[in-house]
């Protein structure tokens, strides 16, 4: 619910911590009036798993500064 700076189309799907990029205010908290700070990393998708075979190859990817609370664990 409300906004989120995580597009869709990546939302569950697989990836890969390539940097931390260090901790800052989260944007969609202080929008909110209750700032805090959170860590903030750089995430590569692998263009196959987001697009399927559609995707030029296996090598391409697209990666994201995603905040801390956008990521799931995997188990």
């Amino acid at each position: 619910a409300g906004h989120a700076r995580l597009p869709r189309y990546v939302r569950a799907m697989p990836a890969r911590i390539e940097a931390v990029l260090g901790a800052f205010v989260l944007p969609d908290a202080n929008a909110a009036g209750s700032p805090r700070t959170e860590w903030c990393y750089r995430v590569a998708f692998a263009a196959r798993d987001l697009w399927g075979a559609e995707a030029e190859a296996d090598a391409d990817s697209v990666a994201l500064d995603l905040w801390e609370s956008y990521l799931e664990k995997v188990s």
